[in-house]
Order: structure tokens, then sequence, then C-alpha cells
């Protein structure tokens, strides 16, 4: 259990707690799967590969760790939680290069899936940095001492997007 989960009572109820750790697992478990596909093909425009190097990766690549951890999903709300962690887990937590060259481009602009203020709309993988559905004290200012490591969520964009929050919109 990683230290930021570990005391339960901040996470949510028992079940929701079975089905979050459901869900990481299988999320876990495809994106180790997708990093040995992508390590056993590289980019198609870097070693001219095709579809067919593609395929045989696919053929090739040992599934069982993703069906058992599947299997192990006691709802279809986990294995709906596993599919948006492992589709959202990159959202809002790289800034937007507009932002970057002094563009007025912000984040009311819908659709566009990097963060442009820290204080309100970056998030932190919760694949990486799993945090209680609990807002940082420290963070006020955007600068809690613990930065990323922290347990907390950090904005009010982290606490609406927290995986106990979409588990709980699933149900």
């Amino acid at each position: 259990v990683h230290p930021a989960l570990s005391d339960m009572s901040a996470i949510g109820s028992k079940e929701e707690t079975r089905l979050y750790f459901e869900a990481v697992e299988l999320a876990e478990a495809v994106l180790k799967a997708a990093a040995v596909l992508a390590s056993a093909c590289p980019s198609s425009r870097a070693s001219g590969s095709t579809n067919a190097t593609l395929a045989r990766g696919l053929r090739e690549l040992d599934l069982s760790a993703v069906h058992e951890a599947r299997a192990r999903c006691t709802s279809a709300h986990s294995r709906q939680l596993a599919s948006l962690l492992v589709l959202g887990s990159r959202h809002k937590t790289t800034c937007c290069r507009h932002v970057s060259r002094g563009c007025e481009h912000d984040s009311s602009t819908r659709g566009c899936a990097f963060f442009h203020d820290v204080r309100r709309d970056r998030r932190r993988d919760p694949m990486v940095y799993p945090t209680q559905l609990v807002m940082c004290p420290q963070n006020q200012d955007g600068l809690c001492p613990d930065g990323d490591d922290c347990s907390m969520a950090h904005s009010e964009y982290e606490m609406k997007n927290h995986p106990l929050v979409l588990l709980r919109q699933l149900q």
C-alpha cells in the first residue's frame, strides 16, 4: 500500500476502498503491459516499423497479469475506474505550452489536456502520486513543502478528479 493511502479512513468506505484498489491493480497491469509493448515496438518513425511489427508484438505480449487483475475486479465500477485511471492518468499533469509562451490561452478553453495554473487546474498522476481525498492545508499558495510527494490534494481540480470521486460518480 502506498504511504499516502495507509489511512483508509481518509479514503472512503470499505467497499469504496476495495473497489479502488481493484481498479488500481488492473490499471497498473494494463500500464505495465503497454510499457512492454512500447519497448518491444519502437515508434514507426524511428525504426520504420509497420503495422505487422505492432501486430506481432501484440500477439507475443503476455496479458495474463491483465486478465488475472480483471478477474479479481468484483464490480463493473472498478473495471470502469481502471479504464479512467489508464486513459486519464496524464490529464492536466503537464503545463500547456501556450502558457509558457505567454499566450492568452487559459484553462477555460475546453478540451486542453494540459494545466494552465499550478494552483487551479494542475493535478498529479494518481497512478504515480496517489492522494487522500483531503485538501492540503499547507498548499494555500501552491507551495506545499512536500511538493508532489504530499499525500493530500493540492487543487480543487485534483479533488474533483480524484479516483474516489470518479468511482462515486460511476456507482
